[in-house]
């Protein structure tokens, strides 16, 4: 891949993806990164999240930045709360459920 170049990008000029229950916009993606990675933020509505899901080809890390959320990653399952990472390698199932009552916000 070629090297990536410098980019600035403004969370509200990123037309956002919705997808179970959630509003995801990719502010680098791995096209930008030289297939490095991707980085995005979710916003999550209370009393939502994806299933229990995997990634075969990709590891996730999980800050959060606003709310509380009930995490699963590889069969143990925590409660997360504003300021605090979680990671998820490739392989591993995982799931989040916003446990908010109020909008929540992850970086990934």
């Amino acid at each position: 891949m070629s090297k990536p170049e410098r980019k600035v990008v403004n969370r509200d000029d990123v037309e956002p993806v919705c997808w179970f229950g959630e509003e995801g916009r990719f502010l680098l993606r791995k096209e930008d990164t030289g297939g490095l990675y991707s980085f995005y933020q979710i916003t999550t509505a209370p009393n939502s999240g994806p299933p229990l899901h995997v990634h075969e080809a990709a590891d996730e890390a999980f800050f959060v930045t606003k709310g509380s959320y009930e995490f699963e990653v590889g069969g143990v399952t925590e409660v997360i709360n504003a300021g605090t990472v979680i990671y998820g390698p490739r392989g591993v199932p995982h799931r989040f459920l916003n446990l908010g009552k109020e909008h929540g916000q992850l970086l990934v």
